[in-house]
Order: structure tokens, then C-alpha cells, then sequence
């Protein structure tokens, strides 16, 4: 027998569950199909797309749910949720701030009403907003994490760190491994003991964090470290004498573990504490390869990343990234991927772009370390060129992530790194005029 609607949804929920969110996209069609008032289909079809990063297909989702199904204010949470995703945060605001009003109990309204106020720099009423979360459900974890991230980027890191350990009791984290050893967090003695210290989050925060490892030598421990896969070979040149292991090795003995970002909390780093980025050495024969492959160097030679895979708005719109691209400059993009018509362009304006002999990142820390200035959003390359040592000019938008902080133009994470940013919300016009400026006064 053919199944019904309610079947097809039911094994579009049991799919979404399982994070197979194509597959289960697919059963909502079928659901809908059949049954064109679903407004709950629709709903869950945003879903999966906001899981896919899909973020207008799922607000046209939740839009058709809530034409259907006007009553349900967790149907406009959704709906609020898609705003913030697409950069919308005005609108978000409004919309959560309607949910609010008829439904003062929703606790997880209040935590995302707060994420969007934080977007727009109304900080206060964001962590007023993440408190009557917190009085309503006071374990909710997203609401205490969430609250700690502006803790962060007004530099308030004692309470940011503290708080920022409920990340690994939120959804997002879920992923979080246990271990046998006890988890360290600075609360015991670690000298002449074994501890494993694991990968979390992205590349760009295991290179920047990784800093903590050699404070975990000179606290006496032994250092056994698990990075991503991607990042094992750059992480074997750490200067520290550390022990780099596979995260899925399941024979190995310690003492204690730690996720890596747990240990700025667990060495109760401050502002003026923050340890200098350890060194890394770089293969030679990588370095000798780049050297051949780009010749003498006749004119400045900067490398560009203009594009982050994952948040659009760290990415700026390459119509307004490519006005860099002067005649004065040797240009060579350090990014693996872009659109034909970006490529196209580039080849236009003599930018180099070696894309797939980009293997991985010792390759690239090797092509970072024949430039004389990397240019950057916030991306991994920002990190490994401030790791390296190298001139780097990160570029930012109005609300940057919590690391790079407030109403400065360098980072106490790195001390060869500026900061450019946006002094408007969307306003990478601004961000790339002030960098021109900059590259005439710094190359005349």
C-alpha cells in the first residue's frame, strides 16, 4: 500500500533525527505532496534546510507553516531563527520579540532573542535577555553559553570562560566524547602525569588554542594531543615536545583529558595573560617547492582570503574584495575554493590561484610563509598567518566573533595582526577603503 502523508512525515522525523537532512527534505516533499495543508511538514522541511544552511528555503518553509497554522508561536521562533541565520536581525528581533509577548514562558524565545541582540551590539538587553532564559529554565545550557560569548568579547574572561563550558551540554556540542580519566580543568596536580588534550570546533580554534598545549608542558604533564585529521601533519611541527595522536585511538593511556578550549578556563587566562602563539615549524621541502613555483619576488606579494565556507557574513562580496587587486601587488589567493566567475577574474587580474596544490595545511602555511602580508576574513588562514608570525590584516564585520573583541585595531591573540572593521552593519565598502589606505601609506 502506498503510504500516507502522516508516514511519510513520521519517516521524515525519523531521518532528520538521524541528521540525514537531504533524505529527510525528501520525505517532507512526499508528505506534502499529499497532503498540501501540512503545515507541520513544512515546518520540519525548513528544518532540515536550516540545517543545511539552506536558510531562504527554510523560511519560505516556516512562512507557508505559519500561513496554515497562524497559533503556534513556535512555528514564528522558527521562523525568527531563519531572520538571524540570513543576517536579518532587525526583523529577528521583531519577530522574537512577538513571541515573547504572548508566550513569556518560552525560555528558548528568550536565550535566541538574546543571540540576536548581541548581533546588533545591544549587549546589556542581550545579557538581560539570556538571564530570564536562565530564571526560567536554569539549566538550559544554550542560554548560559550563549550568555558567556558576550562575556567574551566585552573581555570579561572570567566570567566567559566559566560560562563557556556549558557548550559541552548544548545540542551543538553533542558530539563531545567520555573518557575514563578524569576531565581536568586546572582543579589537580597534572605535573608528571599523562594527560590527552582533543580537538573541538574548527580549524582555525585548534591553531589558535594550541598555544595552551606547551602551558600544559611547563605545568609538569606529559601532552598527548588529538587534532583533527586535517591538521595532524601542521600540528607535528608545535616547537613543544608533544605527543600527536589519532582522536579515534581508543588504546591509549592518561592520566586525565581536556578539550582544547576548555584550557584558557582551566589556566584561568585573562586579558593580560594570554600566552603567545607557540611556534611552528613548517616542512622544508614545502617551502623550497613554493619558492620554485613563484620565482623572485619583483613587487610586494600579499595573500588574499576573501571567502569564509562557513558564515556569509565573515565573507566579503568579491566585487568589493577585488578592488585590492592593483598592479603594485603580486596577489596570490590562499583559499582553496571559489566560484568559475571568481576564478575567472582572478586569472583577469594575474591573482595566482594554486587551489588544489593546496593539500593541506602545511601546504598552505608554506605558501603563507612566502608572503610579505596576508589579508584575511575571519577564517582558519587568519590564524595559521598570526601562528606563523606573519603581517596579517584581518578584516571584520560589525559584531566579529568573540575573540577578536571590541574598539580595537590589534589582537592580543597575535601580535603581528590589525584589525579592520566594518563600521556599519554590512559595510565591507568602509572595510576595503580603509585597507587601500593602508596598503598606499605601508607600500608607497
Amino acid at each position: 500500500m502506498k503510504p500516507s502523508a502522516q508516514e511519510y512525515y513520521e519517516q521524515g522525523n525519523a531521518l532528520l533525527a538521524q541528521r540525514h537532512f537531504d533524505e529527510a527534505a525528501a520525505y517532507y516533499d512526499k508528505a506534502i505532496a499529499l497532503k498540501p495543508d501540512y503545515a507541520l511538514a513544512y515546518n520540519n522541511r525548513g528544518n532540515a534546510f536550516k540545517s543545511l544552511q539552506r536558510f531562504q528555503e527554510a523560511l519560505d518553509n516556516y512562512d507557508r507553516a505559519i500561513q496554515l497554522q497562524p497559533s503556534r508561536k513556535e512555528l514564528l521562533a522558527n521562523r525568527a531563527n531563519a531572520l538571524q541565520n540570513l543576517g536579518r536581525h532587525d526583523e529577528a528581533i521583531a519577530c522574537y520579540e512577538s513571541v515573547i509577548a504572548t508566550k513569556p514562558d518560552y525560555a528558548e524565545a528568550y536565550s535566541n532573542y538574546g543571540v540576536a541582540l548581541k548581533e546588533v551590539m545591544r549587549f546589556e538587553e542581550a545579557i538581560a535577555s539570556f538571564g530570564r532564559a536562565l530564571q526560567l529554565k536554569p539549566d538550559y545550557a544554550e542560554a548560559i553559553w550563549n550568555k558567556s560569548l558576550v562575556y567574551l568579547l566585552l573581555g570579561e574572561f572570567e566570567a566567559g570562560w566559566r560560562g563557556y563550558e556549558a557548550r559541552k551540554k548544548t545540542k551543538e556540542f553533542a558530539i563531545y566524547r567520555t573518557f575514563p580519566a578524569p576531565l581536568w580543568l586546572g582543579d589537580a596536580d597534572i605535573s608528571g602525569r599523562q594527560i590527552l588534550v582533543t580537538w573541538e570546533q574548527g580549524y582555525g580554534d585548534v591553531i589558535q588554542f594550541s598555544r595552551y598545549l606547551s602551558l600544559c608542558q611547563k605545568a609538569g604533564a606529559r601532552v598527548l594531543f588529538a587534532p583533527q585529521k586535517s591538521l595532524k601533519e601542521l600540528m607535528r611541527g608545535l616547537e613543544a615536545e608533544i605527543r600527536i595522536v589519532d582522536s579515534d585511538n581508543f588504546n591509549l593511556r592518561f592520566d586525565f583529558h581536556c578539550p582544547l578550549l576548555s584550557l584558557p578556563y582551566a589556566f584561568k587566562t585573562t586579558l593580560h595573560t594570554i600566552p603567545p602563539p607557540t611556534a611552528l615549524s613548517v616542512n622544508e621541502a614545502k617551502l623550497s617547492a613554493w619558492e620554485r613555483r613563484l620565482g623572485k619576488k619583483s613587487k610586494p606579494r600579499i595573500g588574499v582570503v576573501w571567502n569564509s565556507a562557513n558564515l556569509r557574513s565573515k565573507s566579503i562580496p568579491f566585487e568589493h574584495f577585488e578592488r585590492l587587486f592593483g598592479p603594485r601587488f603580486e596577489f596570490i589567493a590562499l583559499q582553496k575554493h571559489f566560484t568559475e566567475a571568481e576564478g575567472a577574474i582572478l586569472g583577469r587580474r594575474n591573482v595566482l590561484h594554486p587551489g588544489e596544490a593546496l593539500f593541506d595545511f602545511t601546504d598552505t602555511a608554506a605558501l603563507c610563509l612566502q608572503m610579505d602580508l596576508v589579508i584575511t576574513v575571519d577564517t582558519s588562514v587568519a590564524h595559521l598567518a598570526g601562528t606563523l608570525g606573519l603581517p596579517v590584516w584581518l578584516l571584520l564585520p560589525w559584531c566579529p566573533d568573540w575573540r577578536w573583541l571590541l574598539d580595537r585595531n590589534d589582537s592580543p591573540w597575535y601580535p603581528t595582526m590589525r584589525l579592520f572593521r566594518q563600521q556599519a552593519r554590512g559595510g565591507w565598502e568602509g572595510v576595503v577603503e580603509d585597507v587601500l589606505l593602508e596598503l598606499n601609506c605601508n607600500f608607497p
